[in-house]
């Protein structure tokens, strides 16, 4: 029993593609506002290097786990 394809994959891609411009945004509108961030919450200029390399601590932290989630494990034909 095979089961039929759905349109599952073009809602599961559209959430990716939201996720990835959301995340885009988010990174562009920090460093735009660093200066600003610094003075206001008083950090110093390592404390908001640190801010920014947590996006970038993000994607690494997940290549793997993403990369194996989406792979399918192949089987050796006998």
């Amino acid at each position: 029993m095979t089961a039929g394809r759905t349109n599952i994959r073009w809602l599961v891609l559209a959430l990716i593609i939201l996720a990835s411009g959301v995340s885009y945004v988010l990174r562009t509108n920090v460093s735009v506002i660093g200066e600003s961030m610094m003075t206001d919450l008083g950090l110093t200029e390592f404390q908001l290097g640190m801010i920014f390399s947590a996006f970038a601590a993000g994607y690494a932290v997940f290549q793997f786990p993403g990369a194996f989630s989406v792979t399918r494990p192949v089987r050796a034909s006998r």
